[in-house]
């Protein structure tokens, strides 16, 4: 079974790269303690294709993608690569002014990614 749509808020492709380029991984001191207790880079990439999907778990016309420009968390640039990779229509990617948790909860002030998820939504169990 797979979901009938996606909303992605402020997302990455690469948790190696919100691990050692994201800003609440490294203020936070946890990249520092990963290499203290033995973990590199190199042995992180080991294993993310277990929790990195290469493909989408969904045709891109039914994932809606929010970005904030300003995002340092979730770095944006890996946001890019992900809406480019599994190839989601410009239509329902939508690149916002702002970090993190501020483009996240802008949904709440501008609902376009919502009344697109919903569209996706509605598409989907309508049988289209």
């Amino acid at each position: 079974s797979q979901p009938d749509a996606a909303l992605l808020l402020t997302t990455n492709d690469s948790l190696v790269d919100v691990t050692y380029n994201g800003s609440l991984a490294t203020g936070t001191g946890f990249t520092s303690a990963l290499s203290q207790a033995g973990w590199t880079r190199e042995r992180m990439e080991r294993f993310c294709s277990l929790v990195e999907p290469a493909e989408a778990a969904m045709p891109p016309e039914r994932i809606i993608c929010v970005l904030g420009t300003d995002d340092t968390v979730t770095p944006y640039r890996g946001g890019q690569r992900l809406v480019q990779r599994w190839a989601i229509p410009e239509a329902n990617v939508f690149h916002w002014p702002g970090g993190h948790f501020t483009t996240a909860f802008s949904v709440l002030r501008d609902p376009r990614p919502v009344h697109r998820f919903k569209a996706a939504l509605t598409a989907t169990n309508s049988g289209i």
